[in-house]
């Protein structure tokens, strides 16, 4: 079955520094929450090792188990404290760039066709489509132009690659056909409720009131 003639249609290949942008600020939520975490445990352990240093010291007996308590919670503190703004972007962006190489879809062309009613993607691992009544918003990330169709993952433009001409024009193209099919949907949930309030209203006449016929009977 044709898919028919595209509206649009644009071919690129994925920049691993696009690449790496998107993942961060599709992440940026977990980071964030993970850190707060991390950092109030963290803050916890240390404010633990004083507590532990200060009694060991003003206690007439000290113990070595107290100092050894008290520097070990130290140093899991401080870890805690520091492991996020000290390792964990540069262990994140080992991950992304290991993906990113390994991954032969970043390396080869990916060609998107914007059809009437879908987007029709060809790349070296296949073909695919999505509905442009499942994406979920539209919006610049730099020099990209972000398709999201869903809390991690989505089409990445290059403007670079693409031209900001046609990126005005996918950009208008997209969110044109989202609010025709959001409004599409809408109508069809006023159609199926208009339906529901008429069958109710045919069942409550059909019914009658029995109480009613049997005193017009008598």
């Amino acid at each position: 079955m044709s898919k028919g003639s595209p509206i649009l249609k644009v071919t690129f290949q994925m920049d691993f520094n696009d690449f790496y942008n998107f993942n961060m600020h599709v992440s940026k939520e977990m980071i964030d929450k993970s850190k707060k975490k991390v950092t109030i445990f963290g803050a916890m352990e240390i404010v633990m090792a004083v507590v532990f240093l200060v009694l060991n010291f003003t206690s007439q007996s000290n113990s070595s188990l107290n100092l050894v308590l008290a520097v070990a919670l130290l140093c899991m503190g401080l870890f805690s404290v520091l492991f996020y703004p000290a390792f964990f972007e540069r262990q994140l962006s080992k991950a992304v760039k290991k993906t990113f190489d390994q991954n032969e879809y970043f390396h080869n062309d990916v060609t998107l066709e914007f059809l009437e009613d879908k987007i029709f993607e060809t790349s070296c691992v296949g073909t695919g489509s999505v509905a442009y009544k499942d994406l979920q918003k539209v919006y610049r990330l730099g020099d990209c132009l972000i398709l999201r169709m869903s809390k991690e993952g989505g089409y990445v433009l290059p403007l670079k690659a693409i031209g900001e001409e046609k990126i005005e024009q996918i950009e208008e193209l997209v969110r044109r056909k989202m609010d025709e099919a959001e409004l599409e949907e809408a109508e069809e949930l006023d159609r199926e409720a208009d339906e529901l309030a008429a069958q109710e209203e045919e069942g409550s006449e059909g019914s009658g009131d029995p109480l009613s016929e049997r005193n017009g009977e008598q």
